[in-house]
């Protein structure tokens, strides 16, 4: 970290404006090449390079107006960042503001470890378990968890993990071997709150389970954890926001794709599809904006499966939390709100929660708790947990900064699809309720999307968010094996 230049003068008073660049820790930093104030207007315009580089859409410039303490936040608005974005100009603040260059080389593979094969025996139980058909078991899995540089909205880390899961020939099986070339699939998983279960970790999960229903079948899956999730990423993982999720989810990509170049793995054929249910759902259309957005030439989408996920965080969601209704999964109440406050800095827990769930809740997800634990100890109304004042100022104030959080990270607003998109859901979805993917299934045809483009599919009407998991995963496969040649 060092200085580029200060003392600016406007209207009498003197700017001390520091400049400072930073590399996530790394040696060399990115260098502002230009730190001027505007002595008429106050405006501060900014430029700098990174000519090591080779990832340039990492950049984050962050300010504050007191080196003593480490309160950085973004410049401009958080979702903004990471950009390639390499200039700046906004009105100096404060009469001391100090800036810094965040840089993530996004994607640079870290490190890979193999955790085992999955063999075909134990994945036809797997399949019977959840009452599969056991004759879509085709090959052996090879599981490999992935670390990867990513660029984290909390300024925790630069670091974060995920799964990969690859059909494989395993010496001495029976079974064929897979082909040379296979589609990618970004699997995204659904709301977790320990890290003994993210992804990375390997274990049997229903999350890991659905991609290891890709992988026999012929899919290199990659499954990204999302900041603070897994035991590389540290801190409360910011649930729910879909800048993160998103972000974090091509970076995988990016780390896996760099990895199977080198390893004697099956190689991308070039079809790219993208999945997730529940929060994987809502993760999936956040990553399906993000890549036909600012990746459409990196990463050519073939077709996408949002599943059962809240995509309409500001409206369908939102009475769930302030209603005083009962909900049958109370933990999403201060999960969403704790997880957006750790990106956004819109209050604290006093400011949200009644005594004794203000001192309570924080160690609660510290990532060592299940969700099913975390509801345990709570009421099944999530108003009763929320302070009077919290809930006064949110309802039907488009202004309060946790409604206004929520309204940013809707899914599907200022965008409309250009690849295939179903969208799967039950309608008798108990925790996400199937509003959420009615609103933005028809905020898209309103913007102009074709009804053959995206479409609203309902595999099992019936069916509670949990029963409706297996039969969405399967219903996306079915579709995505249409699709999945070159």
């Amino acid at each position: 970290m060092y200085p580029c230049n200060y003392e600016k003068m406007k209207t009498g008073h003197i700017f001390f404006i520091n400049f400072l660049a930073m590399l996530a820790g790394k040696a060399p930093a990115a260098e502002f090449t230009q730190c001027t104030v505007d002595s008429t207007n106050g405006i501060v315009q900014l430029e700098w390079s990174e000519t090591t580089a080779t990832n340039r859409d990492g950049f984050g410039l962050q300010k504050n107006t007191d080196l003593m303490t480490s309160n950085w936040v973004a410049a401009g608005e958080v979702d903004l960042w990471p950009s390639s974005t390499t200039n700046w100009s906004a009105y100096a603040e404060a009469p001391q503001t100090f800036y810094q260059v965040r840089h993530a080389e996004r994607g640079r593979l870290e490190s890979t470890t193999f955790i085992g094969y999955v063999s075909p025996t134990n994945l036809t139980s797997i399949f019977r378990y959840y009452g599969l058909d056991t004759n879509q078991v085709h090959y052996p899995v090879a599981m490999i968890a992935v670390v990867y540089e990513t660029f984290d909205h909390r300024n925790l880390s630069d670091l974060a993990s995920g799964l990969l899961l690859v059909p494989t020939k395993v010496p001495g099986s029976s079974f064929p071997e897979p082909p040379a070339r296979v589609p990618m699939i970004s699997l995204q998983h659904g709301t977790l709150c320990a890290d003994q279960i993210a992804p990375s970790e390997g274990r049997t999960t229903a999350d890991v389970n659905s991609g290891m229903i890709f992988a026999t079948g012929g899919y290199a899956v990659s499954m990204p954890d999302y900041p603070g999730m897994g035991n590389t990423s540290p801190g409360l993982h910011p649930y729910l926001h879909a800048r993160s999720e998103a972000v974090a989810s091509v970076d995988m990509l990016r780390a896996v794709l760099q990895f199977m170049k080198t390893a004697p793995l099956p190689q991308p054929n070039g079809r790219l599809f993208i999945a997730g249910y529940s929060q994987g759902g809502h993760a999936t259309l956040a990553l399906q904006r993000e890549l036909e957005t600012f990746h459409a030439k990196e990463f050519p989408l073939a077709a996408s499966a949002p599943m059962a996920g809240p995509h309409d965080l500001s409206g369908t969601m939102q009475p769930l939390i302030f209603s005083g209704q009962a909900y049958n999964f109370p933990a999403y109440v201060p999960y969403s709100i704790l997880g957006l406050n750790s990106v956004y800095h819109f209050g604290t827990c006093d400011d949200f929660f009644k005594p004794p769930y203000a001192d309570s809740l924080p160690s609660l997800f510290d990532g060592s708790h299940y969700g099913s634990e975390i509801s345990a100890q709570l009421p099944t109304v999530p108003a009763e947990i929320l302070t009077d004042a919290f809930i006064s100022n949110a309802i039907g104030n488009t202004n309060d900064p946790f409604v206004a959080a929520l309204r940013k990270n809707d899914t599907y607003r200022d965008w409309v699809p250009t690849a295939p998109t179903h969208f799967y859901h039950c309608a008798s979805d108990d925790i996400v309720p199937y509003s959420n993917s009615v609103v933005a299934v028809n905020a898209f045809l309103n913007a102009g999307a074709s009804s053959n483009l995206v479409q609203l599919i309902d595999p099992l009407p019936s069916a509670t968010h949990t029963g409706g998991f297996f039969p969405s995963i399967f219903a996306c496969k079915e579709w995505f094996d249409t699709l999945k040649e070159e």
